[in-house]
């Protein structure tokens, strides 16, 4: 059975990724780990638009990084589409514009 990745949502963000700000999010992730509900690993993808994969099993979220907005996308096996609830969605938006409220952007809901 192959994986699906879905887009979930855009969040505007108010000027592009920077290596301090990259630097920011790597740190929080790792300081933070222990508050996620399981076990996350994080890697980044360099090129034009750089991406962080967040590794929740069986599910990665992929945060495409333009420069006014974050794609956010959920990718892993089909059932566990079933399972990414509207109030899933939102959890993982939140902490997703936590951690870039922590890297110093500014967000705004769509």
């Amino acid at each position: 059975m192959s994986d699906v990745t879905e887009k979930l949502y855009d969040i505007p963000i108010d000027s592009p990724l920077t290596e301090t700000r990259r630097e920011a999010i790597d740190k929080f992730i790792v300081e933070n780990a222990h508050q996620f509900p399981m076990k996350i690993e994080h890697t980044w993808t360099d090129g034009p638009q750089p991406m962080l994969s967040l590794v929740t099993k069986p599910v990665t979220w992929i945060a495409r990084f333009q420069d006014r907005k974050v794609e956010v996308f959920g990718m892993g096996p089909r059932w566990a589409a079933m399972l990414l609830t509207k109030k899933r969605r939102e959890e993982v938006r939140g902490h997703i514009e936590t951690v870039l409220q922590h890297a110093g952007f500014e967000t705004a809901q769509v």
